[in-house]
Parts: structure tokens; C-alpha cells; sequence
């Protein structure tokens, strides 16, 4: 290669390097901010300020970061066999819920086995109302057995069906919740022997 070309080659790269070196402190005079951190977008080796200018983030981190906080992935849109919302990740709300389920549900479908279906979903439907009406006995606040809570009937006379003893709609039942409150056993039958008045 003849020297002259050699020179010129020398001298483009020298002034190349020279406006890159400019472009770069026109670039930090009045830089490029991440939107997640705020942190000033660096022009790292190999990069054309011009990509700098153009980006919104410092990295992938805070980019997934922004984003997942504009929008949200994880809605709270499956329901619980007892009609309570769960993340779209899980099925039950509870242990209880679960265990309800899993013990109850028999393995196949037969005549036989229709009896257990009927059992299983009246046991949900139990634990359903019992959610619905606040979980604990309206007297003494007793939650640590599901068997020993049950529901009273203010006024016997508007009683249409017993809650459990009958497979019915979950909006019939709640109907007739309405007309109810959640006792123990201890504080039912003191209720009905008169002991304690509603």
C-alpha cells in the first residue's frame, strides 16, 4: 500500500474518532435517563449514540421491571370451590378447601359413587355458607371445627328448607342464609333451650 493512502486511511480514522468523541460529549451534556431507575444511559463500546438517544431503559432487568409494573400479570380471576377469588396460578383459597375437595371427590364416575358426589358438593356448599356468613359463631366466635358450627333460623316461620339437608342452588341457599346466623353447637342448643336470647 502506498504511503499517501496509508496516511489518508490514518488521518479519516483519527478524524472519525475525533467526531465520535464529540458526538459523546454532545450526548452527556444532556443524557438519556432509564425510566425504571433513573440511572444515565451509558454509550458503552460498539454503540452509536444515536442507539443511546433512542433507549428507555439501562438493561433487560429494569425494562421487565417497568413493564410488569404497567401490566399486571397476575389478576386475581380463578374462583374456589367456595366461590372465593384465588390468583390465576392456584385452585383453592384455603387447606380446608383443598382437603375438602381431594378427600371427598370420588376417583370414577358410577351409580355407586353418586352418593359421594352429592356429599361432596353439599360439603363445599357448607363451607361456602359458612364463609358467607363470617367464618365464626355470632356468640363466642368458636371456628375450629366446621362440624360444629351450624345455622339458626331467626323466625322459624320464614324457614323454607334446612341449610345442608337438601341439595339446592347456591343463590337459594344464600337466600335462606340471609334468614340465619352461624352458631356453634353449645351456643345452638342454648338458644333453644332459652338460655341465650338473638
Amino acid at each position: 500500500m502506498p504511503i499517501t493512502k496509508l496516511v489518508q486511511s490514518l488521518g479519516t480514522q483519527a478524524s472519525a474518532k475525533k467526531q465520535r468523541a464529540a458526538a459523546i460529549a454532545r450526548y452527556y451534556d444532556n443524557p438519556n435517563r432509564c425510566l425504571q431507575c433513573g440511572s444515565v444511559i451509558e454509550v458503552k463500546d460498539g454503540m452509536k449514540v444515536t442507539e443511546a438517544r433512542s433507549k428507555k431503559f439501562c438493561d433487560r432487568s429494569c425494562a421487565s421491571s417497568y413493564n410488569n409494573k404497567m401490566v399486571h400479570k397476575r389478576h386475581m380471576m380463578n374462583h374456589c370451590v367456595c366461590r372465593a377469588l384465588v390468583p390465576s396460578g392456584r385452585k383453592y383459597c384455603s387447606e380446608i378447601c383443598r382437603k375438602a375437595v381431594h378427600q371427598l371427590r370420588p376417583k370414577a364416575k358410577s351409580k355407586a359413587n353418586a352418593s359421594l358426589y352429592v356429599i361432596s358438593w353439599r360439603q363445599r356448599a357448607k363451607l361456602r355458607a359458612i364463609k358467607y356468613k363470617g367464618g365464626c359463631c355470632q356468640i363466642c366466635g368458636y371456628d375450629k371445627c366446621v362440624r360444629a358450627l351450624s345455622f339458626h333460623h331467626l323466625d322459624a316461620s320464614h324457614k323454607d328448607f334446612t341449610i345442608g339437608g337438601i341439595t339446592k342452588s347456591w343463590i337459594a341457599i344464600q337466600s335462606e342464609l340471609d334468614k340465619c346466623v352461624l352458631l356453634c353447637a353449645n351456643c345452638h342448643a342454648e338458644v333453644h333451650a332459652g338460655l341465650l336470647v338473638l
